[in-house]
């Protein structure tokens, strides 16, 4: 994972769900943030290990976890929460 777009201009490595514009997305709202909790919404077996590979090879400190669902249930793909210098993205995979 040494070429990702916060480290260059490049095209991601091969992902399956994080594509250039989600993962633009995801540091810009992770800017001055330190931490990152990843918690995935369902099961999808690509998006929460991407999603924390792509983070952890940005500098970020990252820890994850599974939900089974969410009430409410989210109405984005990310979805964001800060804390300080800490963040959890939940990330609800199948919405576009």
């Amino acid at each position: 994972m040494a070429n990702t777009i916060a480290k260059t201009a490049g095209p991601l490595p091969e992902f399956h769900f994080l594509d250039e514009v989600s993962a633009a997305h995801l540091l810009a709202q992770l800017r001055g943030i330190q931490s990152v909790t990843v918690r995935l919404l369902g099961d999808h077996a690509h998006a929460g290990p991407e999603v924390v590979a792509f983070l952890a090879a940005s500098g970020y400190e990252v820890s994850s976890e599974t939900l089974e669902r969410m009430v409410p249930p989210p109405s984005r793909r990310f979805v964001f929460r800060y804390k300080g210098q800490a963040a959890t993205v939940t990330i609800a995979p199948y919405l576009d």
